[in-house]
């Protein structure tokens, strides 16, 4: 038998925790032998074992007592219960280690695995320093908006930097850093940088340049971001401003600029691919584009568009069109002629330099007898997609429509979650207008979020010339 003293040594608590015990009822009190002294047997120290290590364990005594009372399968349950909230806490507290270790880690604090080692290695290829921490600060407040986007935006900046043009304009945006103002060879490094924008965007699309899909107000930020730590990017930007490109994070071609390259009609006529003559039914000619009138002989090609379950996913669900709604359907209104054009409102799209069909465009007025207002859309193959073929063909669509058509407003409209589409929407320089509720006959993935329509006016398409 042993005495309290004995007990608690024993049980590794102290004597005042087994006294505390028997008020709470938790440990029975035995009573006092002749000696006046109380013992214990080896239940009590069983039950006391017992009671520290759930009370160890963060259980409240009131439920350390119901516990000890229960039957065997709810104390193995409660156990259970109790064996899942201390794994949960071990791994927060590990969660707290990994992120204290990290304090001292550098850029792994704040970013992704994947961008720190991206910074990583534009660091071992020579980029400069400044320009590293541009780029980590960028990416701060970028994951933090869409961390789910971040690895599809790493796959495409590591393509780039595997590219050496790429390379060689993160090298030379390095070396004008360190220009002053005023000094002539930033001049000269602000041509070469706008000539290799220049040639990139026209061997890869301009989607190849501005590749994230960033909003406007996070793009400000985020230019902020950069000019405080890099002031001197300020000027750097005001001069290739005046060589057709401008921003910092959205980096993109002026809009004058655009409008002076992007279309005109097509002068010549000529051969297309196959033999057919075609230049006398060519609507739009871009830098990479021809956009025709179609015929009942393109029912296999948009037959082989709409079969595809990735270009139909926004549209269909992913669901194929039928051969016969292609004929009986799709090409009367494609073949449909607006009287108020003068022309038509959708357009086969051919790639210039091979005639091969790429997809289609659609610039057609909502009213047939006034071309005040036309709805922009556009389906494209997948092969087409990334190379700023989209958002190129709508420009030149709508600086036709504003200079010869009669067009006072261009609206266009997709799915809320159809990221692709509504960045073409935004590089071709319409604006969200607002959300709104289709009408789904069939419901797809991602309807439950709505539509969004986008607009650009003639007096807005007008400013943004200037």
């Amino acid at each position: 038998m042993l005495t309290i003293g004995e007990l608690a040594s024993y049980a590794g608590v102290t004597v005042r925790a087994v006294r505390h015990y028997h008020a709470k009822g938790l440990l029975p009190e035995p009573d006092r032998d002749h000696s006046g002294y109380r013992r214990y047997g080896a239940d009590a120290v069983v039950e006391l074992i017992r009671i520290r290590t759930l009370a160890e364990a963060g259980v409240p005594l009131a439920r350390v007592r119901d516990l000890l009372r229960a039957d065997g399968a709810e104390f193995a349950a409660a156990v259970a219960d109790i064996d899942k909230r201390l794994r949960a806490e071990i791994g927060e507290r590990q969660r707290h280690r990994e992120r204290i270790a990290r304090l001292a880690a550098g850029d792994s604090l704040a970013l992704p695995r994947e961008v720190v080692e991206f910074l990583d290695r534009l660091r071992a290829l020579g980029v400069d320093e400044r320009i590293v921490r541009v780029e980590r600060d960028g990416w701060i407040p970028l994951a933090a908006h869409a961390p789910e986007r971040v690895p599809e935006w790493m796959a495409r900046k590591r393509e780039q930097i595997a590219d050496p043009r790429f390379l060689a304009f993160y090298l030379t945006l390095g070396r004008a850093l360190d220009r002053t103002d005023d000094d002539p060879r930033l001049v000269e490094l602000a041509d070469q940088l706008a000539a290799c924008l220049t040639q990139m965007a026209k061997e890869r699309g301009e989607d190849y340049i501005d590749d994230a899909d960033i909003g406007p107000p996070l793009a400000k930020v985020m230019d902020t971001l950069a000019f405080d730590t890099v002031p001197s990017a300020r000027r750097l930007i005001e001069l290739l401003k005046q060589r057709g490109w401008t921003g910092w994070t959205k980096l993109e071609r002026v809009a004058a600029a655009r409008e002076r390259t992007a279309c005109h009609e097509y002068p010549v006529a000529g051969p297309a691919a196959g033999g057919e003559d075609r230049g006398m039914h060519v609507f739009l000619e871009t830098e990479r584009l021809v956009l025709r009138p179609f015929t009942e002989a393109d029912a296999d090609h948009l037959f082989a568009l709409d079969s595809d379950p990735e270009v139909m996913r926004f549209l269909s669900g992913g669901k194929p069109t039928s051969r016969e709604t292609v004929r009986a359907q799709i090409l009367p209104r494609l073949l449909h002629d607006h009287p108020c054009f003068g022309t038509r409102g959708y357009w086969a799209a051919e790639e210039k330099a091979t005639g091969t069909f790429l997809g289609w465009f659609e610039f057609r007025p909502l009213d047939d007898h006034s071309p005040a207002v036309v709805e922009l859309g556009y389906r494209l193959n997948k092969a087409a997609w990334g190379r700023g073929y989209a958002a190129e063909g709508a420009r030149a669509l709508i600086h036709k429509g504003f200079t010869d058509l009669g067009v006072e407003r261009v609206t266009a409209d997709t799915m809320a979650v159809n990221t692709r589409s509504r960045r073409v929407m935004e590089k071709a320089g319409l604006s969200f207008l607002r959300n709104f509720t289709g009408d789904w006959p069939e419901p797809i993935e991602g309807s439950e979020h709505g539509e969004v329509e986008y607009e650009l006016t003639r007096a807005d398409w007008e400013r943004q010339l200037r």
